[in-house]
């Protein structure tokens, strides 16, 4: 008991014994190192970051990292909300192109000549 409480106030003079030589301390830990699971949760939050950057280049990845987040425990509310805000992006992105191809359709229907299978239709 003595020894540990100079050991915590790092008191020199309880430690030195025989021959005014500092006591040596054999310390060996009794827990064993596990990989920390916060490591491997930024890892996959990481990973879940670069798919939805992914998800600008190529948007059905968006649709992919939601389903690979969701209920997962793998991932902490950072990597599950870049796959609700992918999710939404998609369908945005799915509204827009929808837009734009109607516009489109109209456009070209109305003032440009389009033919089908040879007849012009007006």
């Amino acid at each position: 008991m003595l020894r540990q409480n100079a050991l915590l106030t790092g008191d020199r003079d309880q430690l030195v014994h025989n021959n005014g030589y500092p006591s040596q301390t054999n310390y060996q830990p009794n827990e064993i190192l596990m990989p920390n699971e916060n490591s491997e949760m930024n890892k996959n939050d990481d990973m879940a970051f670069l798919l939805f950057l992914g998800g600008f280049c190529l948007p059905i990845i968006w649709i992919v990292l939601f389903f690979i987040t969701r209920n997962r425990t793998k991932y902490s509310s950072r990597g599950r909300k870049f796959g609700a805000i992918g999710l939404g992006l998609f369908f945005c992105f799915l509204a827009c192109s929808i837009v734009t191809f109607i516009i489109l359709f109209v456009i070209i229907y109305k003032y440009g000549n389009i033919s089908v299978n040879g007849h012009k239709i007006n």
